[in-house]
């Protein structure tokens, strides 16, 4: 009898900590996670600290009435064993408890999603304190136990499909939360991102928007996100996280050809993309496309301009010399009007041709232009 009354007190005091938490993510994953806690799988487990610096964000967001009905846009560029998976379940599971949350995850290929993520979610899912009490997983979907609410108040699964986008509008739920993360982002066309904008349009709703992957593309959306102003961007350098195995790390570096770029804006928390395309190791079909495009634009750009010394200084000349280190990580100089940025590019009617960011483009360009002043 008395066992019975302490987990039903406990059950209580448990909603009672998640009502004063419901908008402090830093309190509230504690309440639902039991991390420290003896015998059980958390026990020698903690938050990493650039996920409590994002809940921390996240929860001024909430606690001000002034935005907490705005969207909050979070785009995370890493590389592998960041916990940036972890990151969205756990974030999806504190909204879950927190809010009458409707949500939606997905990835960039069906097995990506049904084989890693939603396994990852599963994971964290059981983690929770009385989360088979509160919520039920059914396949695809965690919804509530509530009668009244569990369509409204559930967590799903999502497949795309480019050639039919309008698929994934229409989320809302009204007067409570949306949530929609996008894991593995870079892989998925810019049209899915388009129609899946349309559900933040609820007024009074809590919206968060979360979207990960590693920048191997620097023309997909998810690069373009992670330059957007109107979107809360942070890129992590894997090599510098707590319970990344350095050996591994040096590892790969070594394999795929070293890390000999000392740009102080370069990033190397992009174990695939940060290295040499073509020599990249840790995923190499997507390596391969990526390789592959890129080498077809550098021909393109070399079959706009086949004689750049007839006519004076070539496009990739003026790119290296004329305007710094700074168009070639494809940024625009903060000196330069847009319009005069946008004519110095090859392909100035595409604006997805305006980037150019792996070393071994880079390193063409340098011989096209050491070519250009030994031929002069």
């Amino acid at each position: 009898m008395n066992n019975v009354l302490n987990a039903q007190t406990e059950h209580e005091l448990f909603g009672k900590l998640i009502d004063q938490y419901r908008y402090d993510f830093c309190k509230l994953v504690y309440v639902i996670f039991p991390f420290g806690q003896k015998g059980h799988a958390l026990e020698h487990k903690r938050p990493r600290a650039w996920q409590m610096e994002e809940w921390a964000k996240m929860s001024v967001h909430l606690q001000n009435p002034l935005t907490r009905f705005k969207t909050y846009r979070l785009v995370i560029s890493t590389g592998n064993g960041s916990g940036k998976t972890a990151f969205g379940a756990m974030t999806e599971i504190m909204m879950m408890y927190s809010q009458k949350l409707r949500g939606r995850v997905t990835s960039n290929t069906k097995p990506q999603l049904t084989q890693i993520v939603w396994p990852e979610y599963d994971k964290w899912f059981n983690h929770a304190r009385y989360s088979n009490i509160w919520f039920e997983k059914l396949g695809e979907s965690i919804k509530s136990r509530d009668e009244e609410f569990k369509e409204q108040w559930r967590f799903d699964m999502f497949t795309w499909d480019e050639a039919n986008p309008a698929a994934v509008s229409g989320l809302h739920n009204e007067g409570h939360a949306i949530l929609y993360t996008f894991e593995e982002a870079p892989g998925i066309p810019a049209n899915i991102f388009d129609y899946a904008r349309g559900a933040f349009s609820d007024a009074n709703t809590i919206k968060f928007w979360l979207v990960f992957g590693n920048s191997d593309d620097p023309d997909s959306k998810f690069e373009q996100l992670m330059n957007d102003p109107d979107w809360n961007s942070r890129r992590i350098d894997t090599r510098t996280l707590e319970d990344v195995d350095k050996d591994f790390v040096a590892m790969v570096l070594k394999d795929c050809g070293g890390d000999e770029d000392h740009d102080e804006d370069r990033h190397v928390h992009r174990l695939r993309s940060d290295l040499e395309g073509p020599r990249h190791c840790l995923d190499p079909v997507q390596s391969a496309r990526t390789a592959q495009r890129h080498e077809h634009r550098h021909q393109a750009q070399s079959d706009r301009d086949p004689d750049p010394g007839a006519d004076g200084p070539s496009r990739t000349r003026r790119r290296v010399h004329g305007y710094g280190p700074g168009i070639l990580r494809g940024r625009r100089p903060e000196r330069l009007p847009r319009r005069h940025w946008r004519r110095t590019q090859p392909g100035a009617s595409d604006p997805r041709r305006t980037r150019l960011r792996h070393r071994h483009l880079r390193r063409a360009s340098c011989r096209v232009a050491e070519a250009e002043h030994h031929g002069a």
